[in-house]
C-alpha cells in the first residue's frame, strides 16, 4: 500500500468522523441569535447566583456557606485561599 492509497483511506475516515459534526454545527450556525442568546441567558443566571442564593438553595444559605467557608480558613491565609485566575 503506497502513501497516496493511505492518504485517500485517510480522508475518507476523517470525513466520515467530521461528517456528523460539520452537520451539527450548521444547524447551530442556521440558529440566527443563537450565541448571543446563550450568552445572554447564562450571564443572567450568574447574576442571580451573584446576587443571592443559587436555585434550589434556602434563603441565606448559601452567603452563610460562604462566611462559614471563608472563616474557617486561618486569618493569615484567607487572602491566598482566594482563588485567582491564572
Amino acid at each position: 500500500m503506497g502513501d497516496v492509497e493511505v492518504k485517500e483511506k485517510l480522508a475518507v475516515a476523517l470525513n466520515a468522523f467530521l461528517d456528523p459534526i460539520r452537520e451539527r454545527r450548521a444547524k447551530f450556525e442556521a440558529q440566527s441569535g443563537l450565541a448571543e442568546r446563550v450568552i445572554y441567558e447564562g450571564t443572567q443566571r450568574a447574576s442571580q447566583v451573584g446576587e443571592g442564593d443559587p436555585p434550589g438553595h434556602e434563603k441565606g444559605e448559601w452567603a452563610e456557606w460562604s462566611v462559614e467557608s471563608h472563616l474557617a480558613v486561618a486569618p493569615e491565609n484567607r487572602s491566598s485561599a482566594i482563588s485567582q485566575p491564572q
